[in-house]
């Protein structure tokens, strides 16, 4: 993949400086310019994002199954996500969409998604940003890890209820990767 473009791509969207500390360790591991397997990924590199990833298993075009999520994901949403249906999380309407964007990311895209939140910080919007890199597949399941940029505080987690549903960000922007090599 053409590392360089990512990274301008990147860049140009002027990413979250904690999806933008990610991304450059999602790079480091893919130095052979292919995508880079999961087990790859050391936690401890993603230092305090951690809290807000979680790992998705896609099966394209099929599914989106959380196969784990850091405390940012488990509080807003009040449970354990582990085993859950992501798709099942999002609200009816978003569903279709949600399953498209995670379908072309482990199809070989980063994805960065942007929603605003009304009246926040002292009464002024605050963008929230997601970012999406896959792994090299295992057999018909893609690994895609998610980390968001939202970290609320104090009260804000009062009046969270992520089990209403989850709407699609407005914004979406995928950067399509160029893989030079395979994992076969």
């Amino acid at each position: 993949m053409n590392l360089l473009h990512v990274g301008e791509e990147a860049a140009r969207l002027g990413l979250h400086i904690r999806n933008r500390h990610l991304l450059d360790y999602w790079l480091t591991l893919a130095r052979c310019g292919c995508v880079p397997s999961h087990t790859a990924f050391d936690p401890v590199h993603a230092g305090e994002a951690l809290r807000g990833c979680a790992l998705f298993d896609v099966i394209i075009g099929n599914a989106v199954i959380c196969r784990l999520a850091g405390t940012v994901f488990q509080l807003a949403f009040g449970t354990e996500l582990a085993g859950q249906d992501w798709l099942a999380k999002t609200l009816p309407a978003h569903r279709r969409q949600r399953l498209i964007r995670f379908s072309a990311v482990a199809q070989g895209a980063i994805g960065i998604a942007r929603r605003m939140v009304p009246e926040r910080d002292q009464g002024r919007p605050q963008i929230i940003e997601e970012l999406l890199l896959p792994f090299a597949a295992v057999g018909s399941v893609t690994p895609v890890l998610v980390h968001s940029s939202w970290r609320p505080q104090g009260e804000e987690w009062l009046g969270v209820d992520g089990t209403a549903g989850l709407a699609l960000a407005s914004e979406f922007h995928l950067i399509a990767l160029e893989p030079s090599c395979s994992h076969d």
